[in-house]
């Protein structure tokens, strides 16, 4: 039997739950969620990716159930309307963290840069691209770009993949294309963007893209839970065509918050709700 002794600062830890999950070999499975206006956005869909990469990595996740009162916990303890939420489970321990993951505003004005990164994904053989782990090696190693907002990766074929914790969408000649979701992780937002393309009528088209193809696109984005949509105004010192954001990107952008805000509507106020009652009810027959 083999025993530890934990430190932090000279000073032992007692705490043996810590110690445990400190003392894990484990890989731990997280989600990423957004809460608006008092409601998670995509509760279901995100629940369902979190328990698929558990399944993958062999870890048994706990009931939905149990997953679901976790967060409604910490909400709760929380007390915010909005922000975001990342869920993981780690050494059979269900960790929530609440908070706020800040933007600039004018980068949805001005678009970001992006460049090619030297690293390359690795293909869907050797590592699951659909299970949302807490090992990010290779976005670790590639670090932060200098001179970019964010890191675009290639496969080993050198076709585009996906930013370090986002999806990549062009437009050309008004259809909208993205790697194929085999090649590249499955994203809740990136889902959402398809069916907001569809209901407005607009093709989509999952088609593996060369760098070739991203510097000529018409308008480029990125989706993820945290960016929503997020323009793209150059990929390597080529800058994208159309105005940033692009009209095709802004329809998008204006579909993915008209659902926003029919799944996630504000609680009314009591003063709302019976103004409401008042005027849903019958006219009172005044008696002489």
């Amino acid at each position: 039997m083999i025993t530890f002794k934990c430190y932090l600062d000279g000073k032992e830890i007692t705490d043996q739950n810590l110690i445990r999950a400190l003392n894990q070999n484990e890989i731990s499975v997280f989600e990423s969620l957004r809460l608006y206006n008092g409601t998670v956005f995509r509760f279901n869909e995100h629940l369902k990716r979190f328990a698929e990469s558990a399944r993958s990595c062999g870890i048994d996740l706990p009931a939905i159930p149990v997953l679901i009162a976790a967060v409604q916990k910490a909400l709760k303890a929380h007390g915010g309307a909005d922000g975001f939420i990342r869920i993981t489970f780690h050494a059979e321990k269900i960790f929530v963290m609440i908070g706020e993951r800040k933007h600039n505003p004018a980068i949805y004005k001005t678009g970001v840069d992006l460049k090619t990164s030297s690293f390359r994904m690795p293909s869907p053989g050797e590592t699951d691209v659909q299970a949302k782990t807490g090992n990010y090696r290779l976005q670790l190693l590639a670090g932060k770009p200098e001179g970019a907002y964010e890191w675009l990766f290639l496969d080993e074929s050198h076709f585009v993949t996906e930013a370090r914790v986002g999806n990549f969408f062009m437009v050309k000649k008004g259809s909208i294309l993205t790697p194929p979701a085999v090649s590249v992780l499955n994203g809740i937002t990136r889902e959402v963007v398809i069916e907001c393309a569809r209901d407005l009528g607009l093709f989509v088209r999952e088609t593996p893209l060369t760098r070739h193809e991203a510097f000529n696109a018409d308008e480029a984005f990125l989706t993820n839970t945290s960016w929503e949509i997020l323009p793209v105004r150059s990929l390597d010192g080529r800058l994208i065509q159309a105005p940033v954001p692009g009209p095709i990107t802004l329809k998008l952008i204006n579909c993915f918050h008209r659902k926003v805000n029919i799944t996630c509507r504000p609680p009314k106020k009591v003063s709302e709700i019976r103004k409401s009652n008042a005027r849903s009810s019958p006219s009172r027959i005044k008696k002489d």
